[in-house]
């Protein structure tokens, strides 16, 4: 029995320690949730601590092989920028979001904020290209 005591603890306080080394990680990170295709976009889903973000990437014609394929499930570090016009420092989005169309990416190509899901805004990503990153 005291053998089994030291080990408990042991195995107590390893555990904690990888918990701890996940934690920091995701703080950070991006996790992907979905990804749906419109058009010639990618309309990419991800969620950081409780908040869901929806990022727009437009469909890449080349690729190179050293890119990274996102993957829905793992990680990701993202630098994000809100594509929806500001104007002296306003946000051209109505007050009532119901009278907002949506964002026109392309000719034939019109997304929309789902503030059902909690999705105020619309961002692309540096070095996302198609599914890719670039670095």
């Amino acid at each position: 029995m005291k053998k089994i005591i030291p080990l408990l603890i042991l195995f107590m306080f390893s555990c904690a320690g990888i918990r701890q080394t996940n934690q920091k990680h995701n703080a950070d990170s991006f996790l992907i949730n979905k990804i749906e295709t419109k058009n010639d976009w990618y309309i990419v889903y991800v969620k950081r601590h409780d908040s869901t973000f929806m990022i727009v990437s437009k469909k890449a014609e080349i690729v190179n092989p050293t890119w990274n394929k996102i993957k829905v499930g793992n990680y990701y570090s993202f630098k994000i920028n809100s594509i929806i016009p500001v104007i002296n420092g306003v946000k051209m989005i109505s007050v009532n979001y119901l009278d907002f169309a949506g964002i026109s990416l392309d000719e034939k190509t019109i997304v929309n904020i789902n503030h059902n899901k909690g999705i105020f805004d619309i961002y692309s990503a540096e070095k996302l290209k198609g599914l890719f990153l670039t670095e």
